[in-house]
């Protein structure tokens, strides 16, 4: 059945979402049972993704998950903005190490948590929400990351390029060594810069990958 789920025909991108997320908290919710139960149901998992991935036009599952995971952000983009809850102030903020937290204040003062009395209020349950889903996309783009250097996987640099403009995925690919051709190095603001910081401009469509400690030996 999950492996079929995603041929079923897609009426559009937020479908395409729905049927990427069920299928990652599918492989999450495997974990509380036996090993052998896991293997089989994250190899339905991985199936269905790349069924899915196919079915809704993309070349392969790295590209799927990039644009899966950027829409996230985008859907979401209002509540890293100031919103007013009664007396307080909130907001979601992504910290540099990638970790989701609610900002929230109270006559310019920084409060350590919501006041309990604004726990069920509408735009907090939704604040909250999102930001146990933004914690979750966080251990997703870098266990995405760390199959995409044990297997060598090739991005384009506009790829890497639009992560930095997601908060959550610009917290793992910001400290990523990259390798171009026979260079190493950190991308940033479209260049490939060295330890010694030297720049080497990328254009759109080069490919790079994830730097394996062997490339560094």
């Amino acid at each position: 059945i999950v492996m079929a789920y995603s041929l079923i025909p897609i009426d559009d991108e937020e479908d395409i979402v729905r049927r990427y997320l069920f299928l990652q908290n599918f492989v999450k919710e495997s974990r509380k049972f036996g090993a052998q139960r896991i293997a089989s149901e994250k190899k339905a998992a991985e199936i269905s993704l790349k069924n899915l991935s196919i079915n809704a036009g993309y070349s392969d599952v790295t590209r799927l998950s990039l644009r899966m995971e950027t829409k996230l952000i985008d859907d979401i983009r209002d509540l890293f903005e100031e919103h007013n809850v009664e007396d307080i102030i909130v907001k979601l903020h992504v910290d540099e190490n990638g970790k989701a937290d609610i900002i929230c204040k109270k006559e310019e003062k920084i409060l350590k948590s919501v006041p309990a009395r604004l726990k069920k209020n509408e735009y907090i349950v939704r604040l909250n929400e999102n930001k146990k889903k933004l914690n979750e996309q966080f251990k997703r783009t870098k266990f995405m990351f760390e199959q995409a250097m044990e297997e060598e996987t090739e991005f384009l640099a506009e790829e890497i390029e639009i992560l930095h403009n997601n908060p959550v995925a610009n917290a793992v690919v910001r400290s990523l060594l990259f390798v171009s051709g026979e260079k190493v190095g950190f991308i940033e603001d479209g260049k490939l810069v060295d330890y010694a910081g030297y720049e080497t401009t990328l254009l759109n469509r080069d490919i790079v990958k994830v730097a394996h400690p062997y490339h560094l030996y």
